[in-house]
């Protein structure tokens, strides 16, 4: 799933993608509008990614610190930062 910046909130639209393809989404790369959601939140939202199967997360601008603190925690999702001009190549 690749968001510029989820303004609807990045639950809402994984759920839609998921609920319109009938699969997983396996990684959310793009901005995730985190930045101003409490830890309890950030903590909440990053778990429910990680139940519906998402492994990886590159996170941008609007993220924040704390969202990539506490992906960088879990051992089951692989976090990078992606920022203006980064590459992603897919296999």
């Amino acid at each position: 799933l690749l968001v510029g910046c989820a303004h609807p909130g990045i639950l809402n639209m994984a759920r839609h993608v998921t609920a319109v393809l009938g699969k997983p989404i396996r990684a959310v790369l793009g901005g995730t509008h985190l930045v101003e959601a409490d830890t309890q939140r950030v903590q909440r939202t990053v778990e429910e990614l990680g139940r519906m199967g998402v492994t990886l997360l590159g996170l941008s601008h609007c993220s924040g610190e704390t969202a990539e603190t506490l992906v960088r925690q879990r051992e089951d999702i692989t976090a990078c930062h992606l920022g203006p001009g980064d590459c992603v190549f897919f296999d």
